[in-house]
Order: C-alpha cells, then structure tokens, then sequence
C-alpha cells in the first residue's frame, strides 16, 4: 500500500479524533493550581531543588513519593516552565484516553467501529465512571489519569490475547499510580472470570 492510500484511509479517523479532542477540551476546559496539584507541584519544587523547605517533614517526604509522572514533569521544568509542561500532559493525556476508549469498544467489539466512535464520543462529551472526578478525565493534568490510559490499553490488549503489550501497559500505568494498579488488578481478574 502506497503512503498516498495509508494516508487516505487515516485521514478521517484521524481528523475525527482530532475533533472529538478539541471538543471535550473545549468542554472541560483545562485548569492549573487546583485539587492534588498543591501537593504535586510542591513535589516538583522539592525534586528541582532538594534545599528547598529543608525544615518541612512533609515536603521532604515528597521525594519518595512513587509516581515517576511527577519526576518526569520535574525533569521536564529544568527546560521549560511548569505551566506548559502540564498543559501538554493534559492534552497528551486527553488525547491518549479518546485512542484507549477507542482500542478498548474495538477489542470488545470488532464487527462494529461504529461502537468505537460512539464509545469516544459518550467519554468526550462528559459521561462517565463516578472514580476521578465522576469523569475518566479530570480538568486538570496529574498522574491518575495517565494511568487509566495506560490501564484502559492494558485491558484491550488482555482481551485481543497480547500479553507483551498488557505488561507494558499494566507496569506503566503502575508507574503512575500504583494504587490504581491494585484497583485494575482486580478488574484484570474479574473479566477473566466473566
């Protein structure tokens, strides 16, 4: 197949899910300094900069905490500022949730890709789990939403019998929220069963 012919058949998937981004950003909206982010951000400042709050138990306690997501967006702030460096964490973050609901309604149901696009449409346009916020994806960038992503890929991959690509998924959602590595254990476990 000629790049020409790829292209023409991923132009309308892609344009779609282009769209269907931009909407549940417009939606949402997208915020900074809000809800965990007192505690993330601080974290970030104490990764930078070891000495800072030397005196603070808490803030130093910060370094251990166990999501590499934080650590990552520390990395990233010695370059560029904090603010756009969450920004496009949550646009990747949107944009990644839209392709996993997608992968997911397509393992479940391959005769169907219409199930597909409504499936992304029902999570874009604000319809939800009552976890994280009663949303999949919450307005502002953090560690958890990444990590359903990561979860949503990993359970898709389980169903279509790739257990490589569920291991990648799985451990690096694990990366990103451990605790949700729990919860999504036993959703690993109860779809095996039913």
């Amino acid at each position: 197949m000629t790049g020409s012919k790829r292209w023409g058949r991923l132009a309308v998937p892609l344009s779609c899910g282009i769209l269907l981004v931009a909407a549940t950003y417009v939606l949402r909206g997208y915020y900074v300094y809000v809800e965990n982010q007192s505690i993330q951000i601080l974290q970030v400042q104490v990764l930078r900069d070891s000495t800072l709050y030397l005196s603070d138990l808490f803030a130093q306690t910060l370094k251990s905490y166990s999501s590499i997501y934080w650590v990552a967006v520390a990395h990233a702030c010695s370059v560029i500022n904090l603010e756009p460096v969450l920004h496009f964490l949550y646009l990747v973050t949107l944009a990644g949730g839209l392709y996993a609901v997608f992968r997911l309604a397509q393992s479940l149901f391959p005769e169907d890709g219409l199930i597909s696009w409504i499936s992304v449409a029902v999570i874009s346009f604000g319809f939800g789990p009552i976890l994280g916020g009663g949303t999949l994806f919450i307005s502002y960038a953090e560690q958890t939403s990444l990590s359903v992503v990561f979860f949503t890929l990993a359970f898709a991959a389980l169903y279509n019998d790739k257990p490589n690509q569920w291991a990648f998924f799985f451990a690096t959602g694990c990366w990103c929220n451990i605790l949700y590595g729990a919860h999504a254990i036993v959703y690993y476990f109860l779809g095996a069963i039913f």
